[in-house]
């Protein structure tokens, strides 16, 4: 496909159709996304969940598939497989499963479903479903018939769903049900059968929420569900002034005092800032005996707080006994993303300490810190509960590490030898299943029996993988000195190199793409990307860029970008891509850069600072201007933090701040920009306002640049509606084929 691939000029509709099969291809699989273990002397089945994305209808779908995977155990002490097999297999593209868990036994699974209601008031019903695995019996109850609260979060930030030790009931988090409201002018005058409650002049009053993918959360409670048809229930059971509750887990089940729940609660300060993608938002850990009767009558239940102010926590979990639990730790306010602690809580003595601190600046090749957007697995803890298995980002890689608890080594378990993205799904009897990828490696289930993995081998593959015609490499790179003598010089970062196969000998220079990641303190793993793949497939090579700033290699680094954005990472893309360009065969002429949020801030930077090096950007909901979003964006405290601004809640906006955002956003180069630009906008973006981009692109066309803006009605900031994804692909690419010479005048 390489060689005839500037063929395609001639054939604009031969090339669209290409871009159209190499996304098929580069999707055409079931991307593993959850599993767990059943262990027995003989054998290990998982029972895993995969989810495979389909274009072939009017909007797409997802079809979701569970099957049960078996192999035997081997070897001595059964620490090798057999060859595994598919015992089961189910799929099924209808039903939207908000949160499921299984109890400690495995003898039940529980799972919240929502449908849409039929009342046309835009509301879901949530119906919970227990079914016991040996019987195949199934129990339902209609949560929303309790009407005991609103909608029930999602595992995506405060969604937790858990089985108390004795089985009998489940904890789960859901939005406070919303009070009653009514008109001033009600339809029939003189009705009097409204509740005493609710207050007229109130049916349109606003609440602030909790910004992107969280519109509908204002404050949330934790719920208990008594799930058996002889003794249902549902009943909150915390519900707490000004804080958001969430990620809810069950006390240890030897607590003499009775039923206990430790929670992380978030501050609803005012104004409200966004919380997905925000690990920096303050918040605490607290815990509750559900049976502590309060003082007063009707007064909030006895909660404590069992972490360290000014900070924020997360995820927490208990070892098997129930004597030690862990949650994550990061300063409060700050950069959106950053190196955490590993806190340890000891349940008797109530006493707080770190096992793992923060990096600040990691050896070459040693642990980089803590880095996790996700929650801990639910089960994450060796056998003895002494050792915490779990994933984190490691430079351009996502690996698995074990942390011992008690003295705060960290070890790494994922083999050198397969760089790429290692993702932990669970843990029993000390027996790891994880799910790989890289580059040129479909996402696949592996397992490994912990001990002994120090090499590939002791990772069995347990599903199908697909390789594709792709080569990678991660390269270490260092800033260019002549444009920064500042002690952040010294910061080194990577890039990851891929591109097709065929490449490798290939006389014909290829056309190179330049993805730098948004955020900015996030990370673009060495993992499988249905994009980059694609992009390889018809005849492109691409960079992924890890500037400085980027999550996964010491918090000196994070650190270093903050006041420095508009400036360190557009040197470090640009030093990645002059990197690509000696290490491949690219075709100077022929330099793209794609990029989304923070990637696309980078993306309008370039073509700016730059604008004879780039012949075409594609810039998805990207920042623009730092200024002009401050006062709409949902996560007003980023644009000031990445400015080198004070982080200050009750901070009046000033002239001479707004003049230091703006002089750090893209705009600012807007008079230099040569390369046409296709932009794509979701318009239901709460994280970068719409705005931005439709902005640039009029003051483009003013400027008789050629662009195009794509504008996706019902999407929001990732893009990732399944007809969204494919559609921006096509359209990526035609619009790089078509784009035309960039002159140098």
């Amino acid at each position: 496909m390489t060689e005839s691939n500037w063929a395609w000029e001639k054939d604009q509709d031969a090339f669209t159709a290409a871009a159209c099969e190499a996304w098929t291809a580069a999707t055409d699989y079931a991307a593993p996304t959850d599993g767990r273990l059943v262990v027995s002397d003989t054998e290990i089945i998982v029972n895993a969940e995969a989810v495979q994305s389909l274009y072939d209808c009017e909007d797409g779908m997802k079809v979701k598939t569970q099957s049960t995977i078996r192999a035997n155990r081997l070897g001595h002490e059964g620490r090798q497989l057999g060859k595994p097999e598919v015992l089961a297999r189910t799929s099924s593209s209808g039903e939207s499963v908000v949160v499921s868990s299984h109890s400690d036994d495995g003898q039940f699974c529980a799972k919240i479903t929502s449908t849409k209601s039929k009342s046309g008031n835009g509301d879901d019903n949530y119906h919970l479903t227990v079914t016991d695995t040996y019987s195949g019996a199934t129990t339902y109850l209609s949560l929303s018939a309790q009407k005991a609260h609103g909608a029930v979060c999602p595992n995506t930030q405060f969604g937790s769903l858990s089985f108390s030790p004795d089985g009998s009931k489940l904890l789960y988090v859901a939005e406070k049900k919303a009070a009653s409201t009514k008109s001033y002018f009600p339809a029939k005058l003189g009705t009097d059968g409204d509740d005493a409650d609710t207050k007229a002049g109130d049916e349109f009053l606003f609440e602030d929420s909790w910004g992107e993918q969280l519109t509908k959360f204002h404050h949330t409670v934790l719920v208990v569900a008594q799930w058996r048809k002889s003794e249902q229930s549902v009943k909150v059971v915390v519900d707490l002034p000004t804080v958001s509750a969430g990620q809810a887990v069950w006390g240890p089940a030897s607590d003499s005092k009775g039923d206990s729940v430790v929670f992380i609660g978030w501050l609803e300060e005012n104004p409200r800032r966004g919380l997905i993608y925000c690990t920096q938002r303050p918040s605490f850990a607290y815990k509750c005996y559900l049976n502590e009767q309060p003082a007063e009558k009707g007064a909030a239940p006895v909660v404590k707080v069992i972490s360290r102010p000014e900070k924020s926590v997360r995820s927490p979990s208990f070892n098997p006994s129930g004597d030690k639990l862990v949650f994550l730790e990061q300063d409060a306010r700050g950069p959106h993303h950053a190196c955490s602690r590993l806190m340890v809580y000891d349940w008797a003595s109530e006493t707080l300490s770190v096992a793992v601190n923060i990096v600040d600046l990691p050896r070459e090749k040693a642990f980089c810190g803590l880095y996790r957007w996700e929650c801990l697995p639910s089960r994450t803890w060796s056998e003895d509960g002494k050792v915490l298995y779990l994933s984190t980002q490691w430079r351009s890689e996502q690996v698995i590490a074990s942390v011992d608890v008690a003295s705060g080594k960290v070890t790494r378990l994922s083999p050198e030898s397969e760089v790429g993205s290692w993702a932990l799904l669970d843990v029993k009897n000390d027996i790891l299943l994880a799910l790989y990828s890289n580059p040129s490696t479909t996402p696949h289930l592996r397992v490994c029996f912990a001990g002994g993995a120090t090499s590939s081998n002791d990772w069995f593959a347990l599903s199908p993988s697909k390789d594709l015609a792709v080569t990678f490499s991660v390269v270490d790179l260092l800033p260019d000195k002549t444009e920064d003598t500042s002690p952040a010089s010294k910061i080194p970062f990577q890039a990851t190199l891929i591109s097709p196969s065929t490449a490798t000998g290939s006389q014909k220079p290829l056309p190179l793409v330049v993805m730098p990641h948004g955020g900015p303190h996030t990370c673009a793993p060495a993992g499988y990307s249905a994009n980059h793949a694609a992009v390889s497939q018809l005849g492109y090579c691409s960079v992924v860029v890890n500037y400085r700033g980027s999550s996964g290699f010491g918090q000196d680094s994070i650190v270093s970008l903050l006041g420095k954005v508009g400036v360190n990472d557009v040197q470090d893309v640009q030093t990645a891509a002059i990197k690509a360009m000696s290490e491949l065969n690219i075709d100077p002429a022929k330099v793209f850069i794609h990029g989304g949020s923070h990637g696309g801030f980078l993306c309008a930077h370039g073509i700016g600072q730059f604008p004879t090096f780039y012949r075409a950007a594609c810039i998805r909901n990207p920042v623009i201007n730092l200024a002009a979003m401050h006062s709409v964006t949902d996560i007003c405290d980023w644009t000031l933090v990445e400015a080198g601004l004070p982080d200050d809640p009750g901070m009046e906006s000033t002239v001479e701040s707004m003049k230091t955002m703006l002089e750090c956003s893209p705009i600012v180069h807007i008079n230099k920009v040569k390369a046409a630009t296709l932009m794509l906008i979701g318009e239901m973006d709460h994280r970068v306002p719409p705005s931005q981009g439709h902005r640039y692109i009029r003051l483009l066309k003013n400027r008789n640049v050629k662009c195009r803006l794509l504008s996706y009605p019902k999407d929001c900031h990732p893009l990732g509606e399944v007809k969204t994804q494919a559609d921006t692909f096509v359209n990526m690419m035609v619009w790089y084929q078509n784009s035309p010479r960039v002159s140098s005048v």
